[in-house]
């Protein structure tokens, strides 16, 4: 196929996950091994495969496309926001808090970085760092209810039971 064909079949699966058709895309990537030699257009490819297995939770071969992605396009920031989620699922916190800070460093109205970001801190006990991801991810994108449970978790812990009851019923 040529680039512009593996790149159109790439946002072709990207709008399959979007539509939380995650087995479908992944099948019609032609599967986990599909595209093993990347080329630079078939970054969009990896980092989709990646996001597939992420969403069906399969973490055996998210975190190998999403550093084969990396190696072609270090700065590629979708790529990048995929392996922070990946490295946050399997519990590198610190990780997940490096990736996001260098996407953040790029792109700082990203609010999935910060809600990935957050969640990691809830997880390492730097609690009031994740409240104050999570309040700006909610006031610049979506009520996202991972948000809403990471933040009362964080008031929970912090002794804010008011605040931890309000983002429960939200």
């Amino acid at each position: 196929a040529s680039r512009g064909e593996a790149f159109g079949r790439a946002l072709e699966a990207w709008d399959l996950l979007d539509s939380g058709r995650a087995a479908e895309a992944l099948d019609f990537l032609g599967g986990h091994q599909a595209g093993r030699d990347a080329a630079i257009c078939d970054i969009l490819t990896l980092t989709v495969r990646a996001e597939a297995s992420l969403r069906l939770g399969s973490l055996e071969e998210a975190p190998e496309d999403c550093s084969r992605a990396l190696r072609v396009d270090p700065e590629n920031l979708m790529a990048r926001l995929v392996q922070a989620e990946v490295n946050l699922r399997m519990t590198y916190m610190a990780d997940c808090i490096e990736d996001c800070d260098l996407v953040l460093e790029r792109e700082p109205g990203c609010s999935m970085a910060y809600a990935l970001r957050a969640e990691a801190r809830l997880g390492i006990g730097r609690l009031e760092e994740a409240v104050l991801d999570c309040d700006w991810a909610l006031a610049h994108g979506e009520r996202m209810a991972p948000v809403l449970a990471t933040r009362g978790c964080a008031h929970r812990k912090l002794g804010n039971l008011r605040e931890a009851v309000c983002d429960a019923d939200e």
